[in-house]
């Protein structure tokens, strides 16, 4: 390699294609940092975009009416001996088509001012395989394989070692028996040779979360739901703080504070009504909290007397410590990042709220309880998240631009039957004057989004994901129009088409994913791996980009069952998924003889 310089070893590289790179990484460690090039795999990814699909479609369609034209130039030079040809127009012609080349690059770019991407890791994202493996499901105590719990939410806990160092990712859930519980998501090493990836790590016993402040600990005082429904569904209330070790725990009107490296209830605080969605929690930030018609702010600093109401009771108007809801049923609360990326989270003190109310309400932490303003949807949303820079739309939908100074509301839900997926670019409000406080500018896909209702969404790279009602899991750039890729949970399949909208058989048994999670595989262990956990109501999976899954479900139970449970089990799960397609591609027929008129 010494014989020729970098610059032309990285000119040949630029003329290899993916897996070519891949292969040139394990020559040497020379080879590999020059085909991990974030040139190199930026090009890669504009070239298998839609983005460079569409513009080779402009290029060829104004090439063939440039043909067309110069036909008809030479037929009129034909009939006048007098007229030249001019070739200079020619090479003009082609200049220009670099220079669009590099302008649909630039625009097609999602980076924002000043944002390193891992462009390598990006094209994994992007383009690798994807596979499904489910986690461990809780069984009994006596290790009853016929009496399975179901998995009442989901949470990351990236614990720290006494250095600081993060060793990886637990997954934090509730049980519907009324237990905590904890998953692995490290891969076995050296320290840990016996712990297993999707294995559970840790479990409460039975009733461990029906426990209040008034009451010993390991007495139960009130009973556990086995499964808490609204209007929008099954309720997903846990919150972790990875920093301080904590997780958050909401049982009916009650907020269980749960110490993770202990797995004890440290804390138990009450509140008016019955809690239905919580915020993240990330201190020094107070935790909100939210019931049917009330917000509240949950400081776990502050110490109360065992048995008073959190926050101040509504029937007090002289402690007006919470905020009254005009319309019930908030689904959705996320808190702001600081706009920018070396700054200290939620400098701005805001807080969103979105659920079945056409607005999103924006609350200054700063003014609490008073409402800044509203964003108006229009749709009935389910999940919000945040872009933590500013991105706003020259010409609705058709060029957009990212800036400093503010940050994006990415939200989901669902409009007149079909998905919704909005932006709402939101200006740094500390930097503008009072009167332009409430401008922002908005961008809504109701076409391609989805067919269906979008029950979650999430950031993951330079991407949006987002969950549909059919188990759908869609990749959308961050303009939030061109999609990436389609991979349907029940299937273990990339699709290329949306499902329909209301099938009539088959898919209402399927599995929906009601939350997503992005989840760092390689964290603490130098590895460059992305995951995507989900959470279908009853159990957890995870997405990972690989030809083979990371894990399975039946490998992890083996020490449950014997060979010819196990046999039996997966015969079971296998004539189940056959039967699913075969009801599904009826329905199918049905649906193509129902468009042709024909009726059944």
């Amino acid at each position: 390699m010494d014989r020729f310089s970098r610059d032309i070893w990285w000119h040949i590289t630029q003329h290899l294609d993916a897996p070519e790179l891949i292969a040139l990484q394990s020559v040497s460690k020379a080879f590999l940092q020059l085909s991990r090039d974030g040139y190199l795999w930026r090009e890669l990814c504009f070239d298998s975009s839609s983005a460079k699909a569409a513009w080779v479609r402009r290029k060829e369609a104004a090439e063939k009416k440039s043909a067309a034209k110069k036909g008809l130039a030479d037929v009129a030079n034909s009939s006048d001996p007098g007229s030249h040809a001019t070739p200079a127009k020619a090479t003009s012609s082609r200049g220009r088509g670099a220079d669009s080349l590099l302008r649909a690059m630039g625009s097609w770019d999602p980076r924002y001012p000043e944002e390193e991407v891992d462009w390598y890791a990006e094209y994994i994202r992007r383009y690798a395989p994807l596979t499904a493996s489910w986690l461990r499901r809780p069984v009994d105590e006596h290790g009853n394989v016929n009496e399975e719990f179901e998995v009442c939410g989901m949470a990351v806990f990236n614990p720290s070692s006494s250095n600081g160092a993060s060793w990886g990712n637990v997954i934090v859930a509730p049980i519907s028996d009324g237990g905590v519980c904890l998953w692995n998501l490290d891969r076995p090493d050296d320290a840990y040779p016996g712990r297993r990836m999707g294995d559970i790590l840790a479990r409460t016993g039975p009733d461990f979360l029906s426990q209040d402040g008034s009451a010993p600990l390991g007495v139960t005082s009130r009973p556990f739901q086995r499964k808490r429904v609204t209007p929008d569904g099954v309720i997903d209330c846990v919150s972790v703080d990875s920093a301080r070790g904590k997780a958050y725990f909401s049982v009916a009107d009650g907020l269980n504070e749960v110490d993770l490296e202990t797995l004890q209830v440290t804390r138990h605080t009450r509140f008016p009504s019955p809690i239905i969605a919580l915020s993240e929690a990330r201190m020094p930030t107070p935790l909100t909290v939210a019931s049917e018609d009330t917000l509240h702010l949950h400081d776990p600093r502050v110490q109360r007397v065992a048995g008073e109401l959190a926050l101040g009771d509504p029937t007090d108007r002289s402690r007006q410590s919470y905020s009254l809801l005009s319309e019930p049923g908030p689904v959705a609360i996320a808190h702001v990042p600081s706009s920018d990326l070396g700054g200290l989270p939620d400098q701005q003190g805001d807080i969103y709220v979105a659920g079945r109310f056409p607005s999103i309400l924006d609350y200054d932490r700063r003014f609490w309880p008073r409402l800044r303003r509203a964003i108006y949807s229009g749709g009935q949303l389910s999940s919000l998240t945040i872009m933590p820079f500013l991105s706003s739309f020259d010409e609705p939908g058709v060029r957009w631009t990212k800036h400093r100074g503010g940050h994006t509301l990415v939200a989901c839900g669902d409009y007149n039957g079909r998905g919704s997926l909005e932006l709402h670019g939101l200006r740094n409000t500390s930097l503008l004057p009072a009167a332009d406080r409430s401008d922002h500018v908005s961008f809504v896909n109701r076409q391609t989004a989805a067919s269906s209702k979008l029950l979650s969404v999430v950031t993951q790279g330079t991407s949006i994901v987002t969950s549909d009602a059919t188990g759908t899991l869609k990749w959308f750039e961050r303009d939030a129009r061109g999609v990436l890729r389609t991979f349907d949970i029940n299937t273990d399949a990339e699709v290329h088409s949306d499902p329909p909208a209301h099938p009539i058989f088959g898919r209402s048994s399927g599995d929906v994913a009601l939350k997503l999670l992005p989840v760092d595989l390689g964290r603490g262990q130098g590895l460059e791996q992305d995951g995507m956990m989900f959470w279908t109501g009853e159990r957890l999976g995870m997405l990972s980009f690989n030809t083979t899954p990371l894990f399975r479900g039946e490998d992890l139970d083996e020490k449950l069952h014997s060979a010819q449970e196990a046999a039996e089990l997966h015969e079971k799960h296998s004539y189940e998924l056959m039967m699913r397609r075969a009801l599904q591609q009826q329905a199918d027929e049905v649906r193509f003889m129902q468009g042709l008129g024909l009726g059944v």
